[in-house]
């Protein structure tokens, strides 16, 4: 009987007060059914249920934006006093004012009223938390809220402990007298409020309103209702059940800001590291850009004050010669520069990108090194496309390719050779690098991909290519690994996972 309502509140605030409209269609077809009389007082009364819905829905729903998932401590309450309270009220005020003249008058209130509301406490809660958010999901809900609640970690092994309570509540019933102990029943509902939450002890409490109230009925045992402490124990029971929910409610509150909390704290420190690390970088840069930057000019300019100075015509295109290795170093470390800082503050574009048109056009840019047309350059492609950032993925072919040109020894008994290749492997696409160079050796392997590192003193460069490459390749989910052996050669592996167009 106490479940129409229950069910009743349930759908309003779910799908707005057509829910109330058509239980006052249904109830006055009942009426036409059982011939029963349309008096004023007749159609009144058969208004009570839709009437108390739509108080329901109008309190909590429209009037405070109420969100029927329940998500914090100040909703949980309006609905309890705007959504179950206030409407069982008015639904009960009318068997108050048909027994006005009955001395037992308030008791014939509260035996209608009590159970209403502890059904609504025991049943209505529990449901509206756990399926609201499955509604909402789907968008079968009226109104759905816009913001998304914080999941909250589980317990481990929290549901072997829920078995247990379980277990030992219905040993309980059977065994003690709920009559003189229900208080024992509110005390596990307030422990699992502490221990597992809200979901959980909106559970606990259906649970212990089915062993106390529901099961006993279908035992044919003695009602609730004809025990003698039967408004004590209801009352008692409502307290309790409001009580744990509450509890349970600022539990999950306090959880969800401690988890918060920690998020918050963790992405400070990742943001405090980074900026620790670009401090650092920021400063290396600085120092080593303007030391890269003044070598090429200083150069320069030393190289026409000598001309200048040079009394023989025919030695200034040896003078020129110079002044244009100086000038294309520093061209090459202002596009190492540019690179650096493309990659890393241009956003992620992807597109579907040829690898043999890619390395055609980087083969073309750095022809003109030197070396450059004593070396062989083989390519082979088992997979000739891949869906990524063509700039960055550039920008790291580059560096591996002119890196090999660059410090690749020509040596009369071996032709110098690098082979550029893909394939496909269990993780994604991988693309090499090989050559038959001098190889790296194992002391400063680790650290080639470090900003300005470089592998002598006598090596030219800037010592950023490596560390660009890298950076880049990060951008775009790939990651550059080396095997290299000395006097053998090096070979550079980009592992790319396609990224999505």
């Amino acid at each position: 009987m106490y479940l129409t309502m229950a069910f009743g509140i349930l759908m309003v605030n779910w799908w707005g007060p057509r829910v109330a409209l058509m239980l006052a269609v249904s109830t006055w077809l009942n009426m036409l059914q059982f011939n029963m009389a349309f008096t004023a007082w007749n159609l009144f009364t058969s208004l009570r249920g839709p009437i108390s819905l739509a108080i329901s829905w109008g309190v909590f729903r429209w009037l405070l934006r109420g969100d029927t998932r329940l998500p914090s401590i100040n909703q949980l309450i309006a609905f309890v006093a705007f959504g179950i309270f206030l409407p069982l009220t008015f639904n009960a005020s009318f068997k108050f004012v048909q027994v006005i003249d009955d001395p037992q008058r308030w008791i014939i209130f509260l035996s209608f009223w009590l159970p209403d509301v502890l059904t609504n406490l025991a049943f209505t809660v529990p449901v509206m938390i756990l399926v609201s958010p499955w509604l909402l999901a789907r968008d079968w809900v009226l109104k759905p809220p816009a913001r998304e609640l914080t999941p909250i970690p589980a317990y481990p092994g929290r549901w072997y402990e829920l078995v247990l309570l379980c277990a030992i509540s219905l040993v309980l019933h059977v065994f003690l007298s709920f009559e003189r102990f229900w208080f024992l029943f509110g005390v596990f509902s307030i422990y699992a409020s502490i221990r597992f939450g809200l979901r959980i002890v909106s559970f606990f409490n259906f649970y212990i309103f089915a062993i106390s109230y529901i099961l006993p009925v279908f035992l044919k045992e003695q009602e609730p209702y004809q025990m003698a402490k039967f408004y004590d124990i209801h009352l008692g029971m409502c307290l309790l059940f409001i009580f744990s929910l509450v509890t349970a409610r600022i539990m999950k509150d306090v959880r969800a800001a401690r988890e918060q909390l920690a998020r918050q704290n963790h992405q400070l420190e990742e943001a405090i590291q980074n900026l620790q690390q670009t401090n650092t970088e920021l400063d290396r840069f600085v120092y080593s850009v303007s030391h890269d930057l003044s070598a090429p000019l200083k150069s320069v300019k030393g190289l026409v004050h000598l001309s200048k100075m040079e009394g023989d015509p025919s030695a200034l295109p040896l003078y020129l010669e110079k002044i244009d290795v100086s000038v294309n170093k520093l061209e090459e470390f202002i596009r190492e520069v540019l690179d650096y800082a493309r990659s890393k503050r241009k956003d992620v574009v992807t597109e579907q990108v040829s690898l043999s048109q890619l390395t055609h056009e980087i083969l073309d840019h750095i022809k003109y090194l030197d070396n450059f047309k004593s070396i062989e350059i083989t390519t082979r492609w088992e997979v000739e496309t891949v869906v990524t950032d063509r700039t960055r993925l550039k920008i790291i072919l580059n560096n591996l390719i002119a890196n090999a040109v660059k410090y690749h020894p020509v040596r009369e008994r071996e032709k110098p050779v690098i082979h550029i290749s893909s394939r496909q492997t269990a993780e994604g696409l991988c693309i090499e690098v090989a050559d038959n160079g001098a190889g790296i050796a194992p002391e400063i392997r680790d650290r080639i991909f470090d900003m300005f590192f470089r592998g002598a003193a006598d090596v030219s460069g800037s010592g950023l290519g490596l560390y660009i490459a890298r950076e880049a390749a990060d951008k775009i989910r790939a990651k550059i690994t080396v095997a290299s052996h000395v006097g053998e050669g090096s070979t550079f592996s980009i592992h790319v996972s396609s990224l999505r167009a």
